[in-house]
Formats: structure tokens, C-alpha cells, sequence
């Protein structure tokens, strides 16, 4: 019983044998060469299949990233001491004396941030964390925003002007 294996091997063997024909050895040479052409056009199909999953993937991996944490639930400034963090899926790591300072949200660590005092929008407390975007740049994604509730502002002249 001969293999394929074997086959191959007597090929080989025959190109090597100073006593074979010249016919015989070109005509081995030829299978084996048709052998070898095969064999890499099976690893050109299998590398492009390989390629193919893998930007699959990436492109799975650069849009879950983005769509997956960009919830920015809002809520109000006296919310925040006792908010309940499992309702929107989070679970709290940390805490001081202020409330809660650390959570966890679907894998990603959001800290507490908050506004300064002078800030024209107002106090709010926030809880953000950085990550990489697909362009390889820094974002900083948004969990929640603990804002005060402001009045309405009035339109200032120039859209006042524009309006009438």
C-alpha cells in the first residue's frame, strides 16, 4: 500500500538519481511543482478567510466600543447621594464621606468628576472614564451627569433681533 506521502518521497528520490531518465525526472519535477502550486493556493484561501474574520472583528470591536458605552443617563444634582446605581446597571467600587466615587459599568471604571464653582452651566457632578477611540485618540465617555435643575435663561438680543 503506498501513501501519497510515499508518492512524494519517490518523486524526490527519482530527481536525486543520476540514473533516472531526464524525461522521468522533468515529468516528477512537474508534479512536484503542480504540488506545490496547490498547496500554496490552499494557504492563499485559508489566509484570506483569516483576513476576513479578522476585519470582521475589528470593525465588531470599533463599533461595540463606541456604542456600548455612551449611555449619558441624566438625573438631577439631589439624585446623587442616593441613587440607585443597579437601575441602570452599574455596581459601586467606591465611596467616601460625599457619596459614591467609583462604579462599574459593563467593564469599564467611571470615576466621579465634578464642575467647577464657577461654572456658568451650573454645579453638576459627572462619572467619566477614558478610553481609546478607533482613530487611536483619547475620548472620554460619559456614564452619568448629576446636573442642578436650572430656569429656562432668556434669548439674548442678537437671536431676540433675528426672531422678530
Amino acid at each position: 500500500m503506498t501513501t501519497e506521502t510515499d508518492t512524494k518521497n519517490s518523486a524526490i528520490e527519482t530527481l536525486l538519481n543520476p540514473v533516472v531518465s531526464k524525461d522521468k525526472g522533468t515529468q516528477n519535477l512537474w508534479v512536484l511543482l503542480r504540488d506545490v502550486k496547490n498547496l500554496l493556493s490552499q494557504q492563499n484561501e485559508l489566509l484570506q478567510e483569516n483576513n476576513q474574520l479578522l476585519r470582521q472583528l475589528l470593525q465588531k470591536e470599533a463599533t461595540s466600543n463606541y456604542e456600548e458605552f455612551e449611555p449619558n443617563f441624566k438625573a438631577t444634582l439631589s439624585e446623587y447621594k442616593h441613587f440607585a446605581w443597579d437601575s441602570i446597571g452599574a455596581k459601586v467600587i467606591s465611596s467616601d464621606g460625599e457619596g459614591v466615587t467609583v462604579v462599574q459599568y459593563r467593564s469599564k471604571v467611571f470615576e466621579r468628576r465634578r464642575s467647577s464653582v464657577d461654572d456658568v452651566k451650573g454645579a453638576a457632578i459627572w462619572f467619566s472614564c477614558a478610553t481609546k477611540a478607533t482613530d487611536g485618540k483619547v475620548k472620554y465617555l460619559k456614564l452619568i451627569t448629576f446636573r442642578e435643575k436650572s430656569g429656562i435663561r432668556p434669548l439674548h438680543g442678537e437671536i431676540k433681533e433675528q426672531l422678530d
